[in-house]
């Protein structure tokens, strides 16, 4: 921008003034400009640009007010924000110097050279899982079941992941997002496959299919699809269904309206975790470190999670919120005891068999019941 100034002025010199004294008088001005802007007085008030790459849609305007703003006041940077559905780090073609990634992602692009390693720090306030080699976590995110606290009598409401597919010591419909995720995962770890085990399983589709389709069969009259988990939590709150697939945000939200019994369940909750990394090519490593650390602290991890709804990373920041919502958060050391963690990555990738025989066999069970 300053070296297209500059030349414009010589031009409109030159056009003014054919002899060239007024020419050598504008270049003489134009140099002294230069040195100045060169000086530290005006370097110190030139800001540096941090880019990051993040998803969009109101998860960026959550993270611009909790930790973005707050960062740029803070540090006197400037960052430039992309928003995508989808963030992938290749060295290839991404120029930022900090991106949001889920948690599969970090370690694949970690695994693939794609990230720089970070700093070592203490693994004690963090959650399992949030510390890796090239990512810190921020916030975790979960899906779970939850049922209405009237419905079961006490000391015989579910509390297992078996109990969802138990249809006969659990009666009732169940509401579930029309997908095979989450409730793949559900049916695995429901068929007695360790929560560590469940991607692996997946890794086979044809094979986990046949115990996926087992687990849900007897289901099948019971089950209530839906589009969402808002709509299965409107079922729920209504008393049209007994069980729901919802995600842990939807339930503190409707939990702080007022719909305090709904209750969730945590064994066998399927977590994602956003994850902040460092490209391999960021042209400010020492910028985006210090804008990471700042990000997965204990105030800026407790601000996100208090407008996001979202577990923090950091057992500190947990601390400081209310205890009357810990029942609602993932990161809740109780809530962590059999979960899963989910692979976005794979189900991008790799997810069309499972797709595919979910949606034949959800054809023919209404097929079957027309007839």
């Amino acid at each position: 921008m300053l070296s297209m100034r500059c030349k414009s002025t010589v031009k409109a010199c030159r056009e003014r003034d054919e002899s060239g004294a007024l020419l050598q008088a504008c270049r003489w001005l134009i140099a002294a400009v230069l040195v100045l802007l060169g000086s530290p007085a005006f370097a110190e008030q030139r800001q540096a640009e941090l880019k990051l790459e993040v998803w969009g849609g109101g998860h960026s305007a959550m993270l611009e007010h909790a930790v973005l703003a707050p960062f740029e006041a803070l540090a006197g940077v400037s960052i430039d924000l992309q928003s995508k559905s989808k963030v992938k780090v290749d060295q290839a073609t991404n120029y930022a110097d900090a991106v949001e990634l889920e948690l599969h992602e970090a370690i694949h692009a970690c695994d693939s050279g794609d990230l720089a390693l970070l700093p070592g720090t203490d693994l004690s306030d963090f959650v399992p899982d949030a510390l890796q080699p090239c990512a810190v976590g921020q916030y975790i995110w979960s899906t779970v079941y939850a049922y209405n606290r009237g419905v079961y009598r006490p000391g015989r409401e579910p509390s297992l992941i078996t109990d969802f597919f138990d249809i006969t010591h659990y009666p009732g419909r169940r509401a579930i997002v029309r997908s095979p995720r989450v409730i793949a995962e559900w049916a695995l770890l429901a068929s007695g496959i360790p929560a560590s085990e469940v991607n692996d399983t997946l890794q086979t589709p044809e094979q986990a299919w046949l115990v996926i389709e087992g687990m849900l069969a007897p289901l099948s009259q019971a089950i209530i699809w839906v589009d969402d988990d808002i709509q299965a939590m409107e079922m729920l709150r209504s008393g049209a269904v007994s069980l729901a697939m919802v995600s842990s945000d939807t339930l503190l939200r409707s939990a702080a309206t007022g719909a305090e019994d709904l209750v969730p369940v945590w064994d066998g909750a399927v977590n994602q975790m956003s994850l902040w990394a460092i490209p391999a090519n960021s042209k400010q490593p020492d910028l985006a470190w210090q804008f990471v650390r700042y990000a997965t602290s204990t105030d800026a991890t407790r601000r996100f999670s208090s407008v996001s709804g979202y577990g923090p990373s950091r057992f500190s920041a947990l601390e400081q919120i209310s205890r009357d919502y810990h029942r609602y958060l993932p990161s809740a050391r109780a809530n962590l005891a059999n979960v899963v963690w989910g692979d976005s990555r794979w189900w991008r990738e790799n997810g069309d068999t499972l797709d595919q025989r979910f949606v034949n066999w959800l054809a023919r069970q209404f097929v079957g019941s027309d007839s």
